[in-house]
């Protein structure tokens, strides 16, 4: 028996139909845009494995989607896999959960100790692995498959599968075509809600900033966290925002030294939604998004949007 649970409903929730879960969203080969009861109509008509992989691969975007009916699972992530799936396999059910808890608490579980070797030397379990023995995770790009008891995984996108020898001019213009295609996406995807942007003295988050300010984007505000003194991304980061004409605020990180915040629920609710036995949680930018809540410019239904 196939047994799925949901427990992750905050900012994209679960949509369905009886047979199909579906979350975020996702632009196909002709650039249209398929979020809430619309992706689930983007996969409402496969009936077959190789339909699910064709549908997979033309599919651009942050999703998790899971097909079930009595005897047959399809199942997975996107290619960042930002919405985690996991799962477990017993002779009689295989259960599928967004929360590895839930297949934890279903049954005495132990911790697999090569997973938590490899956890303390990257700071993450590779391949299919958790940390709990028989809990599995779907990877990023990855589909899963079940028939007749028979699970099965495969990987529907690679990345960096082509390497290519051009020329500098023509590198260029491939970025800044693939910039222009991820700008309009995004501003198409935000239909108007306010940009958190958290701008450094990097590349990444000033050409960010850049693409928003050059589509005519005005609903951004920026932010930069750290030291007070000796900073000198804070610099570069309040003349970027002073020259496109966006707000910005700066978030002093000495009071967010007292131990206590890290004692609070909010803390521990967050690291555990953040690591899910499979990762170590980012701490850098959590105290910076506590601030921004008190923040009067900043918007409830904010988009954080990183470099």
């Amino acid at each position: 028996m196939i047994k799925s649970q949901f427990e992750h409903q905050q900012a994209f929730p679960w949509f369905s139909d009886g047979r199909i879960w579906c979350k975020g969203f996702l632009f196909n080969n002709d650039n249209q845009l398929f979020k809430e009861e619309s992706l689930l109509q983007y996969f409402q008509e496969i009936k077959q494995e190789t339909e699910f992989e064709k549908k997979l691969k033309n599919a651009n975007g942050q999703f998790a989607v899971v097909i079930q009916s009595d005897d047959t699972l399809l199942a997975a992530t996107d290619r960042l896999r930002t919405f985690p799936l996991f799962y477990r396999q017993t002779e009689e059910d295989i259960l599928l959960s967004d929360e590895v808890c839930t297949l934890k608490n279903a049954a005495k579980t132990e911790l697999d100790s090569e997973a938590g070797t490899i956890f303390r030397g990257t700071g993450y379990v590779t391949g299919e692995r958790t940390l709990l023995k028989g809990i599995f995770q779907i990877q990023s790009g990855e589909y899963i498959a079940l028939k007749d008891n028979a699970l099965t995984r495969k990987f529907y996108h690679h990345f960096g599968d082509e390497i290519r020898s051009i020329s500098w001019e023509d590198a260029q213009k491939e970025l800044n075509d693939i910039l222009e295609r991820v700008a309009e996406r995004w501003i198409k995807l935000l239909n108007g809600r306010q940009v958190a942007l958290p701008l450094s003295g990097g590349f990444d988050s000033r050409v960010l900033a850049y693409l928003l300010h050059k589509h005519h984007y005005q609903n951004v505000i920026c932010f930069t966290y750290g030291s007070a003194e000796h900073n000198p991304e804070k610099k570069r980061a309040r003349q970027t925002a002073e020259r496109l004409g966006f707000p910005w605020i700066f978030i002093d990180y000495e009071p967010y030294k007292d131990q206590r915040l890290i004692a609070s629920e909010d803390f521990k609710q967050y690291y555990r939604y953040a690591s899910q036995y499979v990762s170590k949680f980012y701490l850098s930018e959590y105290f910076a998004m506590q601030h921004l809540k008190n923040e009067p410019v900043f918007e409830a239904h904010a988009v954080f949007w990183p470099g």
